[in-house]
């Protein structure tokens, strides 16, 4: 009798530590690990973190692995979306996955812009893979992943302002089409550190005979200078100029320059930011069109008075990013879309207050801006 009474303890323990953390988000839903049900809130747990297991996560929420410091999942981080939701892992905490970590669009997502904002540690054992139109990491941590970190045929992402650590695991595989960039190569992945600025704000604009750059730093550290790189075809870069930048500071610092010999048709640039040691790390690269035909990107109203826009775009069909940022260069709008030259796109900018602000639309490397006013 001891001996089954024993047995009976022993399954249910073993039961116990192979439990799920099951996540629903109801309407617009701000929930952390600590306070959720079912395994989630344990140092360690058997089972799988499923991050909207039967109501998906959508627009506006937002799950934080707040504690504890150390988080041990023995299964797989599984999140599916149906909008732009959040998954924060703030500093201080490290987040370890024997599984995999996988994204999936579970209907309705097209379109949608994930974003994982990484300030502690995120290990993964197994794959990361990311199905979703568009994943945004941001934050200054660090994402380990042993196996294979990659884009499926759907999938895309890149870094926001900041961008965690990606040391190099077994491989890294974008095969995303239409993406603006390629993650694996565009200078993220690989990486050790996190990037050592904290880039607010890039644009390019073409004046009537230069291109202009501007962009400003949220914070630097060791920053001794950015040489700004053009290329023609958007691979072989060549430096064109050197700004000084601004060594440590945690203030806003803005930059700008002038290229007066500017390439006609297509131009891509980025920024190379080197530091005191001589180490390095890139920006995003963006892209201009000079003297071209047929490319204009028609906004309309302007100013936008009844929160809804009208976008005649001079794309392809494929998919792409839309970012409305304001003048300190903050986005305050973001949409990851299908884009159509052959009809229009319908945005609804009511959440967004009024002011003035700079409308990108970005789409296999090509990049569009224009100004914009909102008097709602």
């Amino acid at each position: 009798m001891l001996l089954l009474v024993a047995f009976y303890f022993l399954l249910s323990a073993s039961a116990s530590e192979a439990q799920d953390c099951d996540l629903d988000f109801p309407g617009t839903t701000t929930s952390n690990y600590s306070t959720s049900p079912g395994a989630c809130g344990s140092a360690s747990i058997g089972g799988s973190v499923n991050v909207g297991k039967n109501t998906q996560i959508g627009d506006n929420d937002t799950f934080t692995f707040d504690s504890p410091a150390t988080i041990n999942i023995g299964g797989s981080i599984q999140v599916k979306a149906v909008g732009s939701g959040k998954i924060i892992i703030p500093a201080g905490v490290t987040v370890n996955v024997s599984g995999s970590f996988q994204l999936d669009d579970d209907g309705g997502c097209g379109g949608c812009s994930f974003e994982i904002e990484v300030n502690g540690n995120l290990n993964v054992t197994g794959n990361l893979q990311n199905n979703l139109d568009a994943l945004t990491w941001t934050g200054t941590g660090t994402v380990d992943v042993d196996a294979n970190f990659e884009n499926s045929s759907n999938g895309c992402m890149d870094c926001g302002a900041t961008c965690p650590a990606f040391p190099t695991g077994s491989g890294c595989s974008d095969s995303g089409s239409g993406c603006s960039i390629d993650f694996c190569t565009d200078g993220n992945y690989g990486s050790t550190t996190p990037i050592p600025i904290e880039l607010a704000y890039f644009d390019v604009t073409s004046l009537s005979n230069e291109v202009l750059l501007i962009w400003e730093t949220a914070s630097e550290i060791n920053n001794d200078y950015f040489t700004i790189e053009r290329s023609a075809g958007g691979f072989d870069f060549e430096g064109i100029g050197i700004v000084d930048g601004s060594g440590t500071t945690s203030e806003y610092m803005k930059y700008s320059f002038r290229d007066l010999n500017p390439i006609n048709g297509f131009s891509y640039y980025r920024l190379k930011q080197t530091d005191f040691d001589g180490t390095s790390s890139y920006s995003h690269t963006l892209s201009v069109g000079r003297n071209l035909e047929d490319t204009e990107l028609i906004v309309a109203p302007n100013p936008v008075s009844e929160g809804r826009l009208n976008l005649q775009l001079p794309f392809d069909n494929g998919r792409g990013r839309i970012e409305i940022k304001d003048l300190r260069g903050a986005t305050v709008f973001k949409r990851a879309v299908r884009l159509d030259s052959n009809r229009d796109l319908i945005l609804n900018l009511q959440s967004v207050p009024n002011g003035f602000y700079v409308m990108q639309i970005l789409q296999n490397g090509l990049h569009f801006s224009k100004p914009l006013t909102i008097v709602n």
